[in-house]
Order: C-alpha cells, then sequence, then structure tokens
C-alpha cells in the first residue's frame, strides 16, 4: 500500500489529526474489505470441503453394502472350494461351525501339506 503526503504543508494539529484520521480510515476500509474477501474465501472452501466429506461418506457406504451383499457369496465359494481341496491327515476332522460362525480355520502348512490345525 502507498501512503500519499498531504497536498500542502501541515500548519496546525488540527489538519494533522485530519489527515491521520483519514490515512486510518483509509487502511481500516481496506483491511476490511480484504478480510471480508478472505472471508468469503475460507466459507466456499469449507462447503466444499463439506460436500467432498459427504460425497466421501455416501461412496463408502455403497461400498460397504456392497461388500457385506458379497459376503455370503465369498463365503460360499470358500467352502466349496476350500475345505474339499485341502489335504487332511488322518484324524484331522475340521470343523465346519467356524466357517458357519464366519471365522475361517487357520491352515497350517506341514511337510508339504495343507491341513486344519488340531481342534482345542
Amino acid at each position: 500500500m502507498k501512503v500519499h503526503p498531504p497536498h500542502g504543508p501541515i500548519h496546525s494539529i488540527k489538519e494533522f489529526l485530519v489527515h491521520l484520521l483519514a490515512i486510518t480510515i483509509g487502511l481500516l476500509i481496506a483491511l476490511g474489505l480484504e478480510a471480508s474477501v478472505e472471508w468469503v474465501h475460507h466459507r466456499r472452501l469449507v462447503r466444499e470441503a463439506r460436500e467432498n466429506i459427504f460425497q466421501e461418506i455416501r461412496d463408502n457406504e455403497r461400498n460397504v453394502a456392497e461388500e457385506l451383499n458379497a459376503l455370503p457369496a465369498e463365503k460360499s465359494y470358500l467352502r466349496k472350494t476350500l475345505i474339499p481341496s485341502v489335504n487332511r491327515c488322518p484324524g484331522d476332522r475340521p470343523s465346519l461351525s467356524k466357517i458357519s460362525t464366519g471365522r475361517l480355520p487357520v491352515l497350517m502348512l506341514q511337510a508339504g501339506r495343507l491341513r486344519f490345525p488340531p481342534e482345542p
């Protein structure tokens, strides 16, 4: 910002105070306008951020619903493919209840063969 000197010499304290007051009012107006522009800009950024966050929440909810709907099919697929393909050692009796409750049994690799761990 540029502050221009008065056009003529200042002869009294009253003239000095009038010039000082004019400069102060001008600076306050300029600073107020700049703050208003920044406030409007920040409000727009806040609105955009909120819209983006809400859109992301909606997308996440949709994705979670799709994944939850796909779980029974995936569970059925895993039951069909994992259990028959596991080479069981004699005496191993894998419990299907672990799969039906949603907890897959941990498979162990022993001597190059997959097998279920012993039941507790």
